[in-house]
């Protein structure tokens, strides 16, 4: 989709062009994602089905495997 690559051009802009604003989009989403399923797990299931739930995204091998590359596509 045409988003990420706009929003990527974004934090090279704000940040210079460097690896750290490359994976600042990933890193970004990441959290973002984690808080979500925070959020949704507590509405769901209550604090401690968040919390289980943002701990099962944030321990997830390829979720962390996906932010250590940096994508300039």
């Amino acid at each position: 989709p045409p988003l990420s690559p706009w929003l990527q051009r974004q934090f090279c802009r704000l940040f210079g062009t460097n690896e750290i604003s490359l994976r600042l989009l990933s890193m970004t989403s990441y959290w973002l994602a984690i808080l979500a399923a925070y959020w949704l797990g507590r509405e769901l299931l209550g604090p401690l089905g968040g919390g289980l739930a943002s701990l099962v995204l944030a321990w997830h091998p390829e979720a962390i495997g996906e932010i250590r590359i940096a994508r300039c596509y």
